[in-house]
């Protein structure tokens, strides 16, 4: 038995001996109500608390992820997509629908289509894919 159903029963007995039952009830009762009382503010409390973790993980994790977009957009604007020893080092990809998806190598720097400059341009016969027909 723990402590507040000691207290209750002891509440009780002292109110059961009293006689005035339709008091001792009303005494009961406002004892629950204020225990259960106590008990769902604690509960909400621990709700409450539970969420603000999880919201301030969420704003974190949002943080370290534009952290990593923006250390990958800088990464990419100072990066030259040229080989040390000349020369692009752009991969090439081609699809089903014959569009061309290129990357540097360096910065994972992605184009489409037309969108590589020319002078990062490769030849057609190192671009993987299936061969158009």
């Amino acid at each position: 038995m723990n402590k507040k159903e000691s207290l209750i029963d002891s509440g009780l007995a002292t109110t059961f001996a009293a006689g005035n039952q339709g008091t001792t009830q009303n005494a009961v009762l406002d004892q629950l109500q204020a225990i259960l009382l106590k008990k769902l503010a604690k509960e909400q409390e621990q709700e409450e608390a539970e969420e603000e973790i999880k919201r301030k993980a969420r704003e974190q994790g949002a943080r370290a992820l534009q952290q990593r977009r923006d250390d990958e957009l800088l990464k990419q604007s100072s990066c030259t997509h040229m080989k040390p020893w000349g020369g692009p080092s752009i991969g090439g990809q081609r699809d089903h629908a014959n569009h061309y998806h290129w990357l540097c190598l360096f910065c994972s720097k992605e184009w489409t289509d037309g969108e590589l400059p020319g002078h990062l341009r490769i030849s057609s016969d190192k671009v993987g894919g299936p061969i158009p027909g």
